[in-house]
């Protein structure tokens, strides 16, 4: 059956519409990886996206110590991730994106024995209309790739937040204010763990739930985005 939707209905790249692939190869070569990454409080650039001593000092208790993006969210990047939740062809292209990214993870030939993945949970409200969450799917072909264990279901969002996108970077924060909360502290006690999210920008998500991991007993918080959305430089505070 496959077979014959795919001669009746071919696959088209969502950019150029080369037909064959969900995106040709042209067109995943053209994604713009990030050969520098950034300090996930200060934004500013850091070898291996480690947190900068001085930034991990002022909150060590809520700081994740590194933040990994593989690409720039810009052009097919952008496009597939925010029309991916609009049709089965355009999350196909969601997930052979997320799959070359893992090959570049891979490549930085950075340790992750011991840490546990979690995805950046959706509200009820958005998984229920669109089906699934984005943040899961990227998150389990990540962890399959590295040979990681996959816990989503241990941090829930308890309240319907505004979408942070149409949020100042100042209201980001206070927008998820109590947004989550953990559902075993006993199990998370002393464990290590990865969040995954397909964009950061201000990295409040990613801030707001490694304060809460650290509080639930985890010793170490690292953050893997699949792109990372760029915006005038500035100097955080939290």
């Amino acid at each position: 059956m496959d077979n014959l939707l795919n001669k009746l209905f071919p696959l088209k790249c969502i950019n150029c519409n080369q037909i064959g692939e969900i995106i040709c190869d042209n067109c995943l070569y053209d994604c713009e990886l990030l050969t520098t990454q950034y300090c996930i409080v200060c934004d500013k650039p850091s070898f291996n996206g480690d947190t900068h001593t001085e930034c991990l000092k002022r909150n060590p208790s809520k700081t994740p110590t590194q933040l990994l993006s593989v690409y720039n969210y810009k052009d097919t990047v952008r496009d597939t991730i925010k029309t991916s939740k609009y049709g089965s062809k355009k999350f196909i292209a969601l997930k052979k994106l997320t799959y070359e990214s893992t090959v570049i993870i891979k490549e930085w030939g950075l340790n992750f024995d011991d840490y546990i993945c979690i995805a950046i949970p959706s509200s009820k409200k958005r998984y229920k209309k669109r089906g699934f969450n984005q943040s899961e799917i990227i998150t389990e072909i990540i962890a399959k790739r590295l040979k990681l264990p996959v816990y989503n279901s241990i941090i829930e969002r308890i309240k319907e937040t505004e979408a942070q996108h149409t949020l100042g970077r100042s209201n980001r924060f206070e927008n998820l204010k109590d947004a989550f909360s953990t559902k075993d502290k006993t199990f998370l006690k002393d464990k290590k763990i990865i969040l995954i999210d397909d964009v950061v920008t201000t990295g409040a998500t990613l801030l707001e739930i490694s304060k809460l991991l650290y509080e639930s007993g985890v010793v170490e918080v690292k953050c893997i985005t699949l792109s990372k959305k760029f915006k005038e430089r500035y100097s955080r505070s939290y």
